[in-house]
């Protein structure tokens, strides 16, 4: 089904199920689409596409197939979880619509996560989870609580992780492998865990590391610099830190 509005506001009041394809488009220059109940709950739809200038939403949104958003911004009016039974790519900036700490979860399961634009950097939004065997990010994410993310990930552009946190042991950002030829920082309000080697197969351009406890569970290597801003840093096994013409700083708070 399509459904496609260039002037105006598409609005869904309750929910949407059905084995079939959905495409909803309102790209008009001040156009929305509002999805106030479960897509795909108790029937998943197959593949998903939202094109919309902003969309506001609250649900809870389950495909077979691939999910595809694009427009401006996604407005959350309440916590948002997409399970998808392929990719997940979110071509629209995330943020929260009031100052709600509204949290957001991206399940691909064994498929993929492309985030190509900012998440929270109007306002931040609670807590995000990230699953997919390869996760891109290509963009900034801004939460005030937590930041898991369940797979490896691939930098496609710099990239900047910030979980401010605001009460104890809230503010901490879980990381698997990273790679990719790219500068990564990553401020949390607690600490900062990499589960994974950073940078085994692509080296990262730079990595910035700034939290309370920094632990470290195998080697980091980068092309320039590296810089740890910690009250504590923990090397959870044997590890390497390496660079091929940069400076590695070590500062504690």
């Amino acid at each position: 089904a399509t459904g496609a509005n260039y002037d105006g506001y598409i609005s869904f009041a309750s929910t949407i199920d059905g084995p079939k394809n959905l495409s909803l488009y309102a790209s008009g220059a001040y156009n929305s689409i509002g999805l106030a109940g479960a897509v795909g709950s108790t029937t998943k739809i197959n593949n998903l596409t939202v094109n919309a200038k902003t969309l506001l939403t609250k649900a809870s949104i389950s495909t077979s197939g691939w999910q595809s958003y694009s427009g401006d911004n996604i407005d959350l009016l309440g916590d948002l979880a997409l399970n998808s039974g392929g990719d997940i790519t979110m071509n629209s900036a995330i943020n929260s619509f009031y100052t709600t700490k509204y949290s957001v979860t991206l399940n691909a399961g064994t498929n993929a996560v492309y985030v190509k634009k900012a998440i929270g950097n109007l306002t931040p939004i609670g807590w995000l989870s990230v699953t997919g065997s390869n996760i891109n990010l290509g963009a900034d994410i801004r939460t005030r609580s937590a930041q898991f993310y369940n797979g490896p990930i691939t930098l496609t552009a710099n990239t900047s992780l910030n979980a401010s946190g605001g009460n104890a042991w809230e503010g901490y950002i879980n990381l698997q492998a990273v790679n990719g030829a790219y500068s990564l920082s990553v401020n949390t309000g607690d600490w900062a865990n990499f589960f994974g080697a950073v940078g085994a197969t692509t080296p990262l351009a730079s990595l910035t590391v700034t939290g309370g406890p920094i632990w470290i569970h195998s080697n980091v290597s980068t092309t320039g610099n590296q810089s740890y801003t910690f009250w504590r840093l923990e090397l959870i096994t044997a590890s390497t830190l390496s660079t091929t013409t940069g400076n590695i700083t070590i500062a504690a708070e």
